[in-house]
């Protein structure tokens, strides 16, 4: 079993690992030395793709220094669980039934936003994967120039991209900071 997250530290890495008691893997965009200390404490493993075992609050990559940005473009629009209920069925068999967050207005308002940029990522990878099939089997898009496309945007930013960016709202309700932005 693995996570694959936008996150860098394996904080529900390492809750997974305590809540179902078998190892669970992480793969991110970056990791940093927390997230190392939680695959040591967990006999896991912890990769990141852009930067691995960072120092905490390193500026480089610009996708470490701007991560927050970064998981409000690619966090999930899935209302999050809260609980599970169990509920019995007309045939006697118990399930759990997941009791989900209702969104509030301020999410319905960006989650048009980041369905476009996820839409336009997932394209590209089909575009990617298009090339490797049809033109040249052995291309990889070179992971440093993502990197340096996420730096562009971030350096170059108008003031309106810069309000539409600060404008996107993120559930953070799982660390107890609600909605952020």
């Amino acid at each position: 079993m693995a996570v694959v997250d936008v996150g860098y530290s394996a904080t529900i890495q390492g809750r997974l690992n305590r809540l179902l008691g078998n190892p669970v893997d992480g793969y991110y965009m970056i990791s940093n030395e927390t997230a190392t200390a939680v695959a040591s404490s967990t006999d896991t493993t912890v990769r990141g793709c852009f930067g691995e075992d960072l120092p905490m609050f390193s500026g480089e990559p610009g996708l470490y220094r701007h991560s927050f940005i970064l998981e409000k473009l690619l966090s999930s629009n899935e209302r999050q669980v809260l609980c599970y209920r169990l509920d019995e069925e007309e045939d006697g068999q118990i399930r759990a039934v997941p009791q989900l967050r209702e969104f509030c207005p301020e999410e319905d308002a960006t989650r048009s936003i980041r369905d476009e940029i996820q839409a336009g990522a997932l394209a590209f990878v089909d575009d990617v994967l298009t090339v490797r099939k049809d033109l040249l089997p052995d291309f990889v898009f070179p992971p440093e120039l993502a990197s340096d496309l996420f730096d562009a945007l971030m350096t170059n930013t108008s003031a309106d991209e810069l309000n539409i960016l600060r404008g996107i709202v993120l559930d953070d309700y799982y660390c107890g900071r609600g909605l952020v932005s």
